[in-house]
């Protein structure tokens, strides 16, 4: 709670916020409307502050006047420094995308409000970035918000939500490792200065709320029943107008694992954002937020990219594990297996060739010209074994000599056929 300043600090302050100056801490820590000393029946001095409320109508009036006059002064008012904020980006942004992340941009529909229940003599806080001096969601907060739409709304299963978010509250009282999620969650940040709005809640029914169920005597306690006979007292609080641009930003932990994902999590965060809101009053339609068209467009592109990349990576590990696989294979050959091997997979990559260039065959003749020669220095079962593929590659291909005339085909085809077996005779 801030306390009142000390006369010293009132006579030597400024009145108003200085031009420039850190927003967030002026509001949390220059709160100047309390009112004077006045004298108490009991002819002692004493100053109203929220540490002791103002007990005379007049002096309640004057307090709550005060409290509406501060927030009024920084009604439209906009705050943070456009280069700051820019430049702040800029390095988050260059970090995001290391990690391979994702930014978007989405606009307030309507007011934006956070930090509330943080305590101000105007009884209504705001949460304000520390470096700044402007309105922010923190990363928890955003994570805190798109669980809760995962869990009611999407209800997806119980294993997604624990790789995403890591494990509940529940589950960690029950006895689960403390994990941290799949996604890391950065805070909500305006991407220009922020335009700010003096607001006014009027509760209604408090002790009602509070207290009803304690009730005895409805005609006994008036100060308890929902009627229409209490003064409910307006409060005045400060939110984020309409039409401000904050930049959400989630980056996966393990790019690789993660990255497949990613644009699942956004997905949800906008449907959140623009169903249920983030923030404070929620529930009275504040908080919401819509995607901007450009932000839209620029993400669906890096999800592409992200596709892209994704598809090439598990390519590469695709060939890499069949490449793994063959070397395992060509380990555990015998010699003859292994040429052979070798053979056929030479022979496969050249069938297309074969059959639209008649040129492409002295290619076949010297794969099977080289075969021959290795294959006469193998024990008898390896020159069988490559004879015997010899003759099924003849009745695939019935010459190997289709590019020479028919009289010097039929001579070739024949010396070819005597070498191959003499490879069945050879000792």
């Amino acid at each position: 709670m801030a306390l009142p300043l000390h006369r010293e600090a009132r006579e030597t302050c400024p009145n108003q916020r200085p031009e420039g100056g850190h927003t967030g801490l002026w509001f949390d820590r220059f709160f100047s409307a309390y009112l004077d000393a006045t004298e108490a029946t009991d002819g002692e001095q004493r100053v109203l502050s929220p540490f002791r409320c103002p007990e005379r109508p007049e002096d309640k009036k004057a307090w709550a006047d005060a409290k509406n006059a501060w927030i009024r002064g920084f009604d439209g008012s906009q705050v943070g420094d456009a280069m700051l904020i820019a430049r702040h980006l800029e390095r988050r942004d260059a970090l995001i995308r290391a990690l391979e992340g994702c930014t978007a941009s989405f606009q307030t529909d309507w007011h934006f409000v956070t930090g509330l229940g943080i305590e101000h003599p105007v009884e209504n806080g705001m949460a304000w970035h520390p470096t700044l001096g402007v309105p922010y969601l923190t990363g928890a907060a955003v994570k805190g918000m798109l669980r809760a739409w995962c869990e009611i709304w999407e209800m997806l299963d119980g294993e997604t939500i624990r790789r995403w978010f890591g494990p509940s509250t529940d589950e960690l009282k029950q006895g689960s490792s403390a994990e941290a999620g799949a996604f890391v969650f950065f805070d909500a940040l305006p991407t220009a200065p922020v335009r700010l709005k003096a607001d006014v809640m009027t509760p209604h029914y408090g002790e009602w709320y509070a207290e009803g169920d304690r009730i005895q005597e409805p005609a006994a306690e008036p100060e308890r029943v929902p009627a229409d006979w209490h003064n409910p007292n307006p409060i005045p609080f400060l939110v984020v107008d309409r039409i401000q641009t904050f930049c959400f930003a989630v980056a996966p932990r393990f790019p690789r694992e993660g990255r497949s994902e990613l644009d699942r999590v956004f997905e949800l965060l906008g449907k959140a954002l623009s169903t249920m809101g983030a923030g404070a009053k929620t529930a009275v339609g504040y908080g919401r937020f819509e995607e901007a068209a450009s932000s839209r467009l620029k993400r669906e592109e890096e999800a592409a990219r992200r596709r892209e990349l994704q598809q090439r990576e598990d390519e590469a590990r695709k060939r890499e594990e069949e490449a793994r696989k063959r070397e395992a294979q060509l380990a555990a050959m015998t010699v003859h297996e292994r040429l052979l091997y070798e053979a056929k997979s030479r022979i496969s990559s050249m069938e297309v060739r074969l059959q639209l260039d008649k040129s492409a065959y002295s290619e076949l003749r010297g794969l099977v010209n080289d075969l021959i020669e290795r294959a006469a220095e193998l024990e008898p079962e390896g020159r069988q074994a490559v004879a015997d593929w010899l003759e099924s590659l003849y009745e695939a291909h019935p010459s190997f000599f289709p590019d020479f005339s028919a009289k010097k085909r039929k001579k070739k085809d024949s010396k070819l056929r005597e070498r191959i077996a003499r490879l069945r005779k050879e000792e």
